[in-house]
């Protein structure tokens, strides 16, 4: 671990903010890797920082971060965001003992220092040297002070002045900063404004070299040690699934650093854009987070189509987190700095306005007093509030009390897709929000999947690029109808792609790996742990359909639906709804959302399929237990008995066979699913992967990319892709005859017509990549064939067409 330097001093106001300026441009022009860090909720400093330090500033904050039960999150923290570093500059808030009213130094900067042995230097000015001995002494030894500088001391008192604290107070007194004009920056807006970064560098560099003329640098610069650990901020962050649209820019600056990285580790990816300068938000957003700031400076120019479209998403039930000057920008209208009335988005009646103090200052609890966005009832988050305006209506929904208990108020609108109101949020403090931010970007992404699914446009294959494809068939020279259904499925091609000269050089094979919870009802030989083995040896190339696709000149994708083991291979794409179903004996399979997310994954891949190129799809799984899920499916939506359409799957015994068929009826029994709603049969009963490769049928209809099924699994999803359009199943190509018993029944009904009839039933997707080969010859004889012009034979006549 790094050492720590803790910059403080006896109050507020006596230089710590310049030093630490200083400090920081001294180590970085002589090469030393310093990490940067403030204790309290402040959000200006740290700005500060990262601007001289040329890193991240991250807040230690005594409060959000307590330590409790022998835990220390603040040492967590500093370990965290020191790694990579050669030492830490860590600035304290306020006065070094100044805390929670009432407390001793709870939430203080001393007990900061403790929690991660910093080394203290305290800034003094002109106290007396007993002043200043017996507020090192206020709560015992303090162990951490290690020296004093003294701030707006010159050259010529500095000898005596140092001499005398040194005597009274038994510290090493290492130098002075004299007072400079130098040393200032322009006035901050009601004590928060933050100046340019060129003022601020040009600060840095003014009080650094006098450091070096007036501090025994050689005290601190013994603490700097060689880099240790990885450092955080170079680490590659893999881009999070939910994205969230976050606000940031001049008018909206106010966000913890350290909120970014919970939401990274909760796979949320901020997608950061301007309320100022953009007129649209983000595509592909699931939630909106708009942060503190200065929106008041910056009310006329925030952009009003963007607040109209950021209106419309409130309405229809997108996650929104309106957080102090962002909350501000939910309500109808704002009192600017000028003191004149904008309009801004109104999605929360009421009005905000100016006072003349701070309305609401300091830590507090708030603890939710109903379910909301990012608090159900009962839970609780730390936070902290500073602002000068306030709001005809900050909300009722959450009670926030003063951190000693002296005070409580009612604060916060919530409801199950919103957050808005003064409290500023740390994450940390209580990762239960991102949780349920997630759950609820969750819903959200269900719910605009269905709209998307229920509205999804295909179209009818052009049936004169088809009848274009059949008569060039019939002029090459061989015997009518001599390649059989691989004719037809050629024809069947041109029409999908609408058009007769065929291309399908690129292909895919696209596998959706998933687990099942009924496999814990012994319905299987392997237990789970096999869906992840093999889901990783498909992006290494050595699975069974990797062989077979190699062979055939066609690629393997692999995609992680709901894979529960883990997933290390990089080439395999995360689109994980959850880590398995539940066990449909004891309950749904999986939520309405969850449902659709995981259809919407196949649509998502058939379009990102499409964008690379590729002209021809085959569908592939692979997840333990599919099988069962597939028959009791089939056995609802066929209406046919369980021991009809139930087989052995990856070879059960003859028990075993008898256990699945049993754990089948029953769960059909007991989630009681309707027939006739294929959505409520897909949730109950059916398995992420089906529920994907159905979404793959979908997508590629919809994109005109002719698909491939497989075996039993596949006919399954595509049974369900029909009974949710019609229209999809005429964009989908048969391949082989599965070995279970129910592949022949839905093929029947399905009306396909498989090339072959092997009793394969080994699944990822092989039978498809083995009618890849098998169309590429068909597709050489349809291209490179001479004609029976070409030989100067006469055509045959088609005496079946003419039959017909």
């Amino acid at each position: 671990m790094v050492n720590a330097i803790l910059i403080s001093a006896m109050k507020s106001g006596s230089g710590k903010t310049t030093f630490t300026f200083g400090l920081h441009d001294y180590l970085r022009r002589n090469n030393i890797v310093a990490s940067a860090f403030k204790t309290g909720p402040d959000y200006i400093d740290p700005m500060y920082h990262s601007m001289v330090s040329d890193r991240m500033s991250i807040n230690l904050d005594p409060y959000f971060l307590e330590p409790k039960d022998g835990v220390n999150p603040i040492l967590e923290h500093f370990v965290t965001y020191s790694s990579g570093t050669q030492i830490a500059i860590v600035e304290g808030a306020m006065g070094y003992f100044d805390g929670i009213y009432g407390q001793g130094k709870r939430g203080s900067a001393a007990v900061v220092a403790e929690s991660i042995d910093a080394k203290v230097i305290l800034l003094v000015e002109d106290q007396e040297p007993q002043e200043v001995r017996d507020y090192i002494e206020k709560y015992g030894e303090d162990k951490q002070i290690r020296y004093l500088i003294i701030n707006r001391c010159n050259e010529r008192d500095y000898p005596v002045r140092r001499d005398e604290l040194e005597r009274v107070t038994g510290k090493k007194v290492i130098g002075y900063l004299p007072e400079d004009e130098n040393f200032t920056l322009m006035s901050r807006h009601l004590g928060l404004y933050t100046p340019q970064k060129e003022s601020v560098l040009r600060l840095a560099e003014t009080v650094a070299h006098r450091l070096e003329e007036t501090v025994e640098m050689d005290k601190i610069l013994q603490y700097v040690k060689e880099k240790e650990g990885e450092d955080i901020f170079k680490k590659a962050k893999k881009e999070g699934k939910f994205k969230l649209g976050f606000a940031k820019d001049d008018a909206y600056c106010f966000h913890y650093i350290d909120n970014m990285s919970v939401l990274h580790e909760h796979n949320i990816e901020p997608i950061f854009f301007s309320m100022l300068e953009d007129s649209q938000l983000p595509e592909g957003i699931l939630g909106l987070w708009l942060s503190g700031g200065y929106p008041e400076i910056y009310a006329d120019q925030i952009n009003q189509k963007l607040m109209k479209e950021i209106k419309g998403k409130v309405e229809k039930g997108m996650p929104v987190i309106g957080e102090c000057g962002g909350f501000m920008s939910l309500l109808e209208q704002m009192e600017d700095i000028r003191g004149k009335r904008q309009t801004m988005i109104g999605a929360i009646r009421g009005e905000s306005f100016r006072t003349d103090k701070l309305v609401r200052f300091g830590y507090i609890e708030v603890e939710a007093k109903k379910d909301g966005l990012l608090l159900k009832k009962g839970q609780k988050m730390r936070s902290h509030e500073f602002h000068y305006w306030d709001a005809t209506d900050a909300g009722r929904d959450g009670l926030a009390t003063k951190a000693n208990g002296s005070k409580s108020w009612e604060c916060i609108h919530m409801n199950e897709h919103l957050h808005a109101g003064y409290p500023h949020i740390y994450l940390r403090s209580n990762e239960v929000m991102a949780k349920n931010l997630v759950r609820a970007m969750e819903v959200y992404a269900g719910k605009l999947a269905r709209e998307e699914i229920l509205h999804i446009q295909i179209t009818d294959l052009d049936d004169q690029m088809g009848k274009a494809a059949k008569r060039h068939w019939d002029k090459i020279a061989k015997p009518l109808h001599g390649l059989g259904i691989l004719e037809d499925q050629v024809i069947q091609i041109a029409a999908i792609l609408g058009k007769e000269d065929i291309n399908i050089k690129k292909k895919a094979v696209v596998v959706m790996c998933a687990d099942n919870g009924i496999v814990c009802e012994g319905v299987t030989q392997t237990d789970q742990s096999v869906t992840a083995i093999v889901t990783n040896n498909f992006a290494k190339g050595i699975a069974s359909v990797n062989r077979i696709a190699t062979c055939a000149q066609a690629d393997v994708i692999p995609v992680d639906v709901g894979v529960v083991g883990e997933i290390f291979e990089s080439k395999v794409v995360d689109k994980k709804v959850m880590k398995g179903t539940e066990n449909f004996l004891k309950k749904d399979a999986m939520t309405q959302d969850q449902m659709y997310r995981a259809i919407m994954v196949g649509i998502e891949m058939a379009r990102e399929c499409k964008k690379k190129g590729y002209t021809l799809l085959g569908m592939g799984e692979m997840g333990i237990g599919n099988t069962t899920t597939s028959a009791a499916l089939t056995s609802v939506l066929l209406d046919l008995p369980v021991e009809v359409v139930t087989g052995k799957g990856a070879g059960l015994s003859k028990d075993g066979l008898e256990r699945k068929k049993q754990v089948i009826a029953k769960g059909i029994e007991s989630r009681k699913p309707n027939k006739e709603d294929i959505f409520d049969v897909l949730k109950k009963l059916g398995g992420l992967d089906i529920a994907a490769m159905a979404g793959l049928v979908l997508g590629c209809a919809s994109e005109k990319i002719p698909i491939v099924c497989d075996g039993f699994i596949s006919l399954v999803a595509v049974f369900v892709a029909k009974k949710i359009s019609e229209k999809s199943l005429q964009y989908v190509l048969g391949s082989h005859m599965s070995a279970e018993p129910a592949a022949k029944l839905l093929v029947e009904n399905l009306g396909l017509c498989p090339v072959l009839d092997g009793r394969f039933c080994l699944g990822e997707g092989t039978g498809a990549a083995m009618l890849f080969g098998l169309l590429d010859m068909a597709m050489s004889v349809y291209n490179e064939n001479r004609t029976f012009e070409d030989i100067q034979v006469e055509e045959y006549r088609d005496y079946e067409e003419e039959i017909l």
